[in-house]
């Protein structure tokens, strides 16, 4: 049987607290109490952590309710405050939102169906807030999943496999097998990186330093394989830059967006095409950089899911495509940097585009 919300009330009358009680305790624990100092004491010597909403009397002796709210704010700010009062005073609930962070008010003489379809309201609320704090951990104990038992055997597969590499003589089928494990162990490596950095930025442990950055100090290489694919079918990059400003942006968060972008648009290019990287003003203060492919259009069903990681499809089944993740990043790294992502089919390709200020 699943346990019961725990609700706390605090009022200096007795008459007021067995009435709240007899409506509540059909649907909740109920502990109360009538002085204010002996409910704050216990709270000071952390024994009230477990309670989901506080219902707190406005006017009691010695203690106001916004003070002992207040209060409940900093030593358990996860429980849902409820302010009781006897008295019409809009100073006082104002007082009680900036100071104890109030969730709701009631006025004594209380409606029963109002009271409890409020407190239910509120102890929902705390369970969502717990739930938030769990899924907050569990993706903090997820990127220290990745980072140390994914990556460091990872990375001594691959330092141990190039040794080998450069160990003589290895026949031609052994380099062939061991270039194979190089491949499929740094796709992985750049997996497990994406996810990574999706990870930190939803967790907000990605705070960028702004500063302005010229694009002719823009540098970024993409990954040997798309180096290599480039090659393969004959791909060139055409830069049209024009602006002679300062874009205000990331440097490092921007160049990641730039590869990422830049990979897709090699992957899906038309060979013997030309990929074009373009910053362009949209208004003395703002600009566009964007980068187009000739190639095959984006399908409407899954333009609008650009961003979703992991999308899955067939293509993706099929081994056809990566797992969803590139764009994933550019739309995470955006946010961060106060822009999104946009993403057009043209007759002849896709135009990948995003605005940054410009000084």
């Amino acid at each position: 049987m699943p346990v019961r919300p725990l609700v706390v009330i605090i009022d200096d009358e007795v008459e007021v607290l067995n009435a709240l009680e007899r409506i509540l305790e059909e649907e909740f624990q109920v502990l109360k109490f009538s002085d204010p100092e002996v409910f704050i004491n216990q709270l000071q010597q952390k024994k009230m952590s477990a309670a989901s909403v506080i219902i707190c009397d406005q006017r009691m002796p010695k203690h106001q309710g916004v003070e002992v709210l207040a209060l409940c704010a900093t030593e358990i700010p996860q429980a849902t405050r409820i302010l009781l009062t006897g008295y019409a005073d809009l100073d006082v609930v104002i007082q009680a939102i900036n100071q104890g962070g109030i969730y709701r008010y009631l006025h004594k003489p209380w409606e029963p169906s109002d009271l409890i379809v409020t407190v239910r309201e509120a102890s929902r609320k705390h369970q969502l807030l717990e739930e938030a704090k769990l899924l907050e951990k569990a993706k903090t104990d997820f990127m220290i999943l990745i980072n140390h038992e994914l990556k460091t055997p990872l990375t001594s597969i691959l330092n141990f496999t190039h040794l080998l590499k450069d160990t003589s003589p290895l026949s031609y089928q052994q380099t062939h097998y061991l270039d194979r494990i190089i491949q499929s162990a740094e796709r992985l490596q750049k997996l497990i990186d994406n996810t990574l950095l999706i990870l930190k930025v939803e967790a907000k442990q990605l705070n960028p330093q702004i500063t302005k950055v010229h694009p002719s100090q823009l540098r970024w290489q993409v990954a040997p394989e798309y180096q290599n694919l480039m090659q393969l079918k004959e791909i060139n990059i055409h830069h049209n830059i024009g602006i002679d400003k300062f874009l205000v942006t990331d440097s490092r968060l921007l160049v990641l967006c730039l590869e990422r972008l830049t990979e897709n648009a090699i992957k899906f290019a038309h060979p013997k095409t030309t990929i074009t990287f373009s910053i362009t003003p949209t208004s003395p203060y703002r600009a566009n950089i964007a980068i187009e492919n000739e190639g095959p259009t984006v399908p409407p069903e899954i333009l609008g899911q650009y961003g979703t990681p992991f999308l899955i499809s067939q293509p993706i089944l099929n081994h056809h495509q990566g797992a969803g993740l590139g764009l994933s990043v550019v739309v995470a790294l955006l946010r961060t940097l106060n822009t999104q992502l946009k993403i057009e089919n043209l007759h002849h390709g896709v135009r990948v585009s995003f605005e940054l200020g410009m000084i």
